[in-house]
């Protein structure tokens, strides 16, 4: 990383206009020096088959001076305010990757004469919250590993500053919209956890930074990072949590008792702030999965996902790594979601369709009960949790299990919101077949429900299978 004199703000050339953010304004997502990598080790996968950002006045005008076939692999980026280059890469590798695995540019030329994607990545997910620029680390292709006892330059905030600071970002960056403020509270609240972070991890379990994120998100005040950790925090939170995950999911709750794996303790609470930024600052609309409920449930989301990366270690899974991690948030997405639900009360949305047409039949039953639990109504009167409400719907084991709830959490998904949202009236349109639904939930009973159900299964699975026929009947 380079250090000299550097300007004052950060220049993103990729908006219009091009924006100026001040260096107090930049909040890194992780940990001071606390991610490094090996590109020798890893053999350079972002070098392989990734394409990079170029811009015309800089890297690329330098990359076409000693190679000018490079032309034909230049893509215009249509409406760029810098007139930026999308460079096509394939594999097997980069133009410049040497039989080494290092980059050619930079042996050649030095670290500042890389295209930017390369000088910054990993740690080149960025997002404008308001005022502040966020940046996070990549989701899965870098394999980072944590730094314990050290500090990596390779994460080092002020060299990340300065690469950002002399050269500017060229890259868009979009903008997270929805926000009913500027944001600064939130990112207020997100410096602190990531401070709690930094001062808890390789001392406590995860299970205890739960608890304190659980704080700040019901508006208590937790122990201050870098004090002793004492009574001050929310108790028992998530162990209760862990104690309705392990019953609902059918595993002994013992696999996950706080410190029996340190290392992955050590990995999530590491990982926190940037999950945390992925969950959180996105969108603020209502496609969420389950309503507007981030900020309350990102801590049991959390602890789902730190649950997930155990049964990986017990299943055979040697390294659980920031890899492993960020692949289960992208393959797991519905289970998750589900799970980080389970202690909250939950309804039908407004305009949501409930349909059985696409789950299988073995599965209809318990999701007609569970459908009839979730009406407006039914929740009123006795304020379920959703765990409660599929516990006592289903009785499925092993695989069988796993299956349904993966199958419920998609189906839920995009369908359901917290009670408490609920009275938001103006926030959509009930629909005339969504109305038709619900009073059918709420008046016939479920084994009527259940052949109507199962009528459009067989319907729909004919159809399909028709289909099929007669595609292969064309082809």
């Amino acid at each position: 990383m380079r250090s000299m004199s550097t300007p004052a703000s950060i220049v993103l050339h990729g908006q219009r206009p091009a924006l100026e953010i001040a260096q107090e304004r930049i909040y890194f997502a992780f940990g001071n020096g606390r991610f490094a990598y090996d590109c020798v080790v890893c053999d350079a996968q972002c070098c392989r088959g990734h394409d990079y950002l170029a811009t015309t006045r800089g890297s690329l005008a330098n990359q076409l001076l000693n190679n000018p076939m490079l032309r034909f692999f230049a893509q215009a980026e249509r409406g760029h305010p810098s007139g930026a280059h999308l460079m096509r890469n394939y594999a097997p590798g980069c133009f410049f990757l040497t039989q080494d695995g290092l980059c050619g540019t930079q042996c050649k030329s030095g670290y500042s004469a890389k295209p930017e994607t390369c000088r910054l990545f990993p740690f080149n997910s960025m997002l404008l919250v308001g005022r502040t620029l966020v940046v996070a680390p990549h989701d899965s292709l870098c394999p980072l590993r944590v730094v314990m006892h050290e500090k990596s330059p390779q994460s080092d905030w002020r060299g990340l500053m300065d690469e950002m600071l002399l050269a500017g970002v060229a890259a868009p960056v979009p903008r997270l919209i929805g926000l009913a403020d500027d944001g600064d509270a939130l990112i207020a609240q997100e410096r602190r956890i990531l401070e709690l972070s930094e001062t808890l991890i390789g001392r406590e379990p995860f299970e205890v930074f739960a608890d304190l994120q659980v704080a700040y998100a019901e508006g208590l005040s937790p122990t201050p990072a870098g004090e002793a950790i004492g009574s001050t925090h929310v108790p028992g939170r998530a162990r209760a949590f862990l104690d309705q995950c392990s019953e609902l999911l059918g595993v002994d709750r013992a696999v996950f008792n706080g410190g029996a794996q340190p290392d992955i303790d050590a990995l999530l609470v590491a990982m926190t702030p940037p999950l945390r930024s992925r969950i959180l600052l996105r969108h603020r609309d209502e496609t969420s999965p389950y309503g507007r409920s981030e900020a309350r449930t990102a801590p049991y989301y959390l602890l789902a996902l730190y649950m997930l990366s155990v049964l990986a270690r017990v299943s055979g899974m040697r390294a659980v790594s920031y890899q492993t991690v960020a692949r289960l948030t992208q393959t797991h997405v519905a289970l998750l979601t589900l799970l980080s639900h389970v202690s909250v009360p939950m309804v039908w949305r407004r305009d949501a369709t409930i349909s059985f047409d696409r789950i299988p039949s073995k599965f209809v039953t318990p999701m007609i009960t569970i459908a009839k639990r979730l009406l407006p109504e039914e929740q009123s009167r006795f304020h379920s949790p959703l765990g409660s409400v599929i516990a006592s719907s289903s009785s499925f084991t092993g695989l069988e299990r796993v299956t349904f709830l993966n199958t419920l959490g998609a189906w839920l998904s995009g369908r359901i919101e917290p009670l408490d949202e609920n009275n938001d009236r103006n926030a959509r349109r009930t629909t005339m077949r969504s109305l038709l639904q619900r009073w059918g939930l709420r008046h016939m009973n479920e084994r009527t429900l259940r052949i109507i159900a199962l009528r459009h299964v067989t319907r729909r699975a004919w159809e399909r299978k028709r289909a099929r026929q007669v595609r292969a009947s064309r082809s």
